[in-house]
């Protein structure tokens, strides 16, 4: 979300720096990815009540070609999360994890919570920024080979 703004502070800029097409290309990924995190689930849900409600059989031709459209969509959204996983898994030989691909709806629930909660955060405290500290699994295995850890954020920042 913060990418996202961030870039589209001057947008001629950032046309120039990557052009147009790749600049078009990097805000619909990144536009894409945040509003699917905000609206994922809602629209999920009509559409999953709308097939569920079997009221078809009196609905207008616009109403069927409209609910075909969102289903086809969900078909190739689901898709282009789960054949490029399985693809990905079986080259680097771990196609016996492949049963974890059905803990994605729970993974995607997640991203839907920290996008609003990043939503709230910017609209509450638009300067602060959570950062996460990366590098500690790494540390903690040189700790143990008896390699100096590396400096943290909070070092590096007080130095």
């Amino acid at each position: 979300m913060q990418t996202l703004i961030v870039h589209s502070r001057d947008p001629v800029k950032f046309v120039r720096a990557l052009g147009p097409a790749r600049a078009l290309a990097a805000a619909a990924l990144i536009a894409g990815s945040v509003l699917g995190g905000l609206f994922g689930p809602a629209l999920l849900i009509e559409a999953l009540w709308r097939a569920f409600r079997g009221d078809l059989a009196g609905a207008s031709a616009w109403r069927v070609a409209g609910d075909v459209a969102i289903y086809t969509l969900m078909a190739a959204g689901l898709m282009s999360i789960v054949v490029p996983a399985l693809v990905a898994m079986r080259r680097r030989g771990l196609a016996t994890l492949e049963s974890a691909l059905a803990s994605l709806p729970l993974y995607y629930i997640l991203i839907s919570a920290a996008t609003w909660a990043a939503l709230f955060d910017l609209a509450i405290r638009p300067f602060h920024w959570a950062k996460t500290e990366h590098g500690r699994a790494r540390a903690a295995t040189d700790a143990r080979a008896g390699a100096p850890a590396p400096p943290s954020a909070q070092a590096i920042a007080c130095e």
